[in-house]
């Protein structure tokens, strides 16, 4: 029974310490600030001017004692005495959250728990302490010092946390309350835990930036895939359009990169008549060629690219597409370098370039992504996202995945 009670206690624990995280990432000012969840403490937060290091203790069971913040107090102390500098500048700060369910008020939500070096060295001398700090030195001044970077917050009941996660969803994304706890809670709290398991420290950072993207993307995939089963393919475009233009996904702006599972007879069409929507005589000047990345054999790649060909020949729509040479030695310079483009008298469209688009193999793309560029990419998965996962030069802020769309659906949703 007691060991069931303490796995429950140690859900809540995480659960709770997940739940401030979202919180923090949210409320933060500047949407660069980088967290890195599990990283020197549970929580550390860096900004231009300063570092701060965060750990989470929430307790509904327990009364507070001063030994039941040994560990984090001792962790700290080992970190500082360890890297303070006399000589540096010091810009990092420890914040210790906790909260103890069965204490006196006053010593609930964790106030000004230590505030001398007495203090201090009394936590210090408990047991688990002591394995921390064994064979570590220091002097009374790096006690005195260590106090000074040493902060308590005050930590809310669990309920408290999570209503208050829902308000600032609310805030930050200008949503109702459903919205924000149906839409967007359970994935921030699940992004979190999966970032909090990657083995990688650098995998586990984000960005208030990339977090309210993500956020952002997941509900409107989620609210599209729902609109799309109760209201029909219609509405369901009409969602995506929507998402694309809160983006600012136009033909200018941003480089679509589209990922088609396979090639079907009505292929060749979908691409030329995709193709005509963006990079071709008389559009703006500053549109963008879109690129193509097909998931098939080399011997499929090669009829469909002979067939592109024989379009563009018998419908004299000189429609040219740059594969960088993947089919004798793939030339990721070539490939990545921009069109000539020749304007018209006015100088505002595009009279002619020396290629449309690009195309490539998927097994070409996986081979060479890391040298592959894109300027301000939207990735387009037609279905089967999964097969792409892996990739490293995209990101879930980036991405948009459409599901159950024929071709000339795809087409009317970029501008067909």
């Amino acid at each position: 029974m007691s060991s069931n009670r303490s796995a429950e206690a140690g859900i809540l624990g995480f659960t709770y310490q997940f739940l401030q995280t979202a919180v923090k990432i949210l409320e933060a000012k500047d949407v660069d600030t980088s967290f890195t969840i599990e990283g020197i403490e549970d929580l550390d937060i860096t900004t231009v001017k300063e570092e701060e290091l965060v750990q989470y203790k929430y307790h509904e069971a327990k009364k507070y004692t001063p030994s039941a913040i040994q560990k984090p107090i001792a962790l700290m102390f080992k970190h500082f005495i360890e890297n303070y500098s006399k000589e540096e500048e010091w810009k990092i700060k420890y914040t210790l959250f906790c909260f103890f369910g069965l204490s006196e008020p006053e010593l609930q939500t964790c106030p000004n728990l230590i505030t001398t070096t007495t203090e201090l060295n009394k936590i210090l001398n408990y047991t688990e302490a002591q394995d921390i700090l064994k064979e570590t030195k220091w002097s009374e001044e790096l006690e005195e010092m260590f106090l000074k970077y040493l902060f308590f917050s005050k930590a809310d009941r669990f309920d408290e946390a999570y209503e208050k996660l829902i308000n600032v969803i609310q805030g930050v994304f200008q949503v109702s309350e459903v919205e924000s706890k149906v839409g967007y809670f359970s994935n921030a709290i699940f992004y979190i835990n999966k970032l909090a398991i990657q083995k990688d420290i650098d995998s586990r950072k984000i960005t208030k930036r990339e977090f309210v993207d993500y956020l952002t993307i997941n509900f409107w995939e989620n609210e599209a895939e729902i609109i799309q089963r109760l209201y029909g393919k219609e509405e369901y475009i009409a969602t995506l359009k929507k998402y694309l233009t809160i983006k600012n996904v136009k033909p200018n702006t941003t480089v679509h990169i589209f990922y088609l599972p396979k090639i079907t007879s009505q292929t060749p069409r979908f691409i030329i008549d995709l193709v005509k929507n963006f990079f071709v005589p008389d559009k703006r000047n500053d549109v963008k060629p879109i690129t193509l990345i097909i998931n098939s054999d080399e011997e499929q790649i090669k009829n469909l690219k002979r067939d592109l060909s024989k379009i563009t020949v018998i419908e004299n729509l000189d429609l040219v597409f740059n594969d960088g040479d993947e089919e004798f030695y793939f030339n990721h310079r070539y490939f990545n370098k921009l069109p000539l483009i020749t304007l018209q008298g006015n100088r505002q469209k595009i009279e002619s370039m020396s290629y449309n688009y690009k195309l490539i193999s998927f097994k070409t793309y996986k081979l060479n992504q890391q040298n592959i560029l894109f300027d301000h990419p939207l990735h387009i998965f037609i279905s089967n996202v999964e097969e792409y996962s892996f990739l490293g030069n995209y990101s879930i802020m980036n991405k948009i995945i459409i599901n159950n769309l024929e071709e000339k659906e795809i087409l009317r949703l970029f501008g067909g």
